[in-house]
């Protein structure tokens, strides 16, 4: 027989109502359109309770950072301009190459005055020192009283050591000149570039040239809040989530105390492995706090308690509902330790426990 344009019409649209229903969702077993619950029957949702490690964990929202000693950011000690940057931003730099080289006028007027001062006492030193021998020598001869030959002689030292005075003044200078030429501490990469050749600079740390990174040296800075920082310490494991999937990582110190004025404390970690991720990346981290291995665990939203007494129902042999009081111990992350009551595998209900009285069938849902 030829279908027709209403019989088309009429199969599509059943064919829409089958898929939407077949791709629902995971609906508990009982209750998915079509199928339906015996009179006096429960649909519940059940899992076995299990001897596993349960795990405490604090979270948080962190960026990647490098390590103190593998951070260095340049500035000026003094106001000036910079005469030299060979290097650009995303380049490699190794350890002792020339980065930076200033321009600063204060340094070289104080290189010119104290080469000048070394000059001058160099010019009295040798006049003094030539008039001490002459003397001397008149001396040793009859010819020049004692005391002139003394006198001669005193101002030669004097000279002589006005001479090394200066000649360390001049030695300070050149020590602040050398400071002009700025290199690297460590091999890495150019981070950041805040100015170019012939910028003029102002000498204090809130005007930075440079920043320079190890990137073999990265790590992580979370802030935790007071309550959740007390909690951690160096050495626990963390996991870092990522775009690239989940890496290991180890607490490695805290910076400071939570205050008034700071009311988070700086949590930095340690990647177990050389990590690929960008300066400056955010990422989420779970420290685990506190780790019970091998204990008997529920989850957490089957625990029930009316007034003193706590409990959980399973499921037993007959499929039916049984209450079952039980002592519970550490909770965490969605999970319960079960001290008592229980033992390994038994079926603990977690979802349809609201209609559930002693001895009630249930349908378990999948």
């Amino acid at each position: 027989m030829a279908l027709t344009r209403k019989h088309v019409l009429l199969l599509a649209s059943a064919i829409v109502i089958v898929a939407a229903v077949v791709g629902a969702g995971p609906w508990i077993y009982g209750s998915r359109p079509g199928m339906s619950v015996a009179p006096g029957e429960i649909a519940v949702v059940a899992q076995p309770a299990k001897v596993t490690t349960l795990k405490e964990t604090v979270t948080g929202a962190g960026i990647v950072t490098p390590q103190a000693a593998a951070d260095l950011v340049i500035s000026a000690t003094e106001a000036g301009s910079i005469a030299e940057m060979p290097k650009q931003e995303g380049e490699t730099v190794q350890a002792g190459d020339i980065v930076v080289r200033l321009d600063i006028p204060a340094v070289t007027a104080e290189i010119a005055t104290r080469q000048l001062e070394v000059s001058e006492a160099t010019s009295r030193m040798e006049t003094t020192k030539a008039e001490a021998a002459r003397i001397g020598g008149l001396y040793e001869k009859g010819l020049a009283a004692r005391t002139q030959s003394e006198a001669a002689r005193a101002a030669f030292m004097a000279a002589d050591s006005a001479l090394a005075q200066a000649r360390g003044r001049l030695e300070s200078a050149k020590v602040a000149e050398a400071a002009t030429v700025i290199r690297a501490r460590f091999s890495g990469v150019v981070a950041k570039r805040w100015h170019n050749v012939g910028d003029a600079v102002s000498g204090v740390e809130t005007d930075p040239i440079l920043r320079i990174v190890d990137m073999n040296r990265l790590q992580i800075s979370v802030p935790f809040p007071a309550a959740e920082a007390v909690r951690i310490l160096p050495g626990q494991l963390a996991e870092v989530q990522t775009e690239a999937g989940p890496q290991a990582a180890v607490v490695s110190l805290k910076l400071g105390t939570p205050s008034a004025t700071a009311p988070a404390t700086d949590v930095r970690l340690n990647f177990s492995t050389p990590t690929t991720l960008p300066l400056d990346s955010p990422v989420q981290v779970s420290i685990v706090v506190n780790e019970r291995r091998d204990v008997l665990v529920v989850a957490a939203d089957a625990i029930q308690r009316v007034e003193s007494q706590t409990f959980v129902w399973l499921v037993n042999s007959n499929n039916q509902a049984e209450r079952r009081e039980v002592r519970i111990g550490y909770i965490a992350n969605g999970q319960a330790e079960v001290v008592s009551g229980l033992t390994a595998g038994e079926l603990v209900i977690t979802a349809g426990i609201s209609e559930l009285t002693e001895g009630t069938r249930v349908v378990i849902g999948r």
